[in-house]
């Protein structure tokens, strides 16, 4: 678990880093990640091919939330791994 308020485009960079690929070049606004997942419905109805984009993840990418931890940490003394820890153990994970 981390502490750490950070935006996608650096957990992406980060998990993109730990897996040797090359980091994302360019950001895909809402528009477009909408308009994808428009597609990806049509072409699971026709096909029926699964949509790799849901609605959900569209919208959970487009938001922007911060969390506080500050009285977790006080009230039971609890420390969170560092981000790059986690992101690292994730990446060794799923290649390994």
């Amino acid at each position: 678990i981390s502490a750490e308020n950070r935006p996608y485009q650096y957990i992406l960079e980060q998990i993109a880093l730990q897996l040797g690929v090359a980091v994302p070049a360019t950001s895909a606004g809402s528009r477009l990640m909408k308009a994808v997942q428009r597609l990806g419905a049509i072409r699971q109805a026709l096909l029926r091919i699964p949509n790799p984009l849901s609605r959900d993840l569209v919208r959970i990418s487009s938001s922007v939330s911060a969390y506080d931890t500050t009285k977790l940490v006080g009230a039971t003394g609890f420390s969170f791994r560092p981000l790059s820890q986690s992101l690292k153990d994730m990446c060794d994970f799923v290649t390994h």
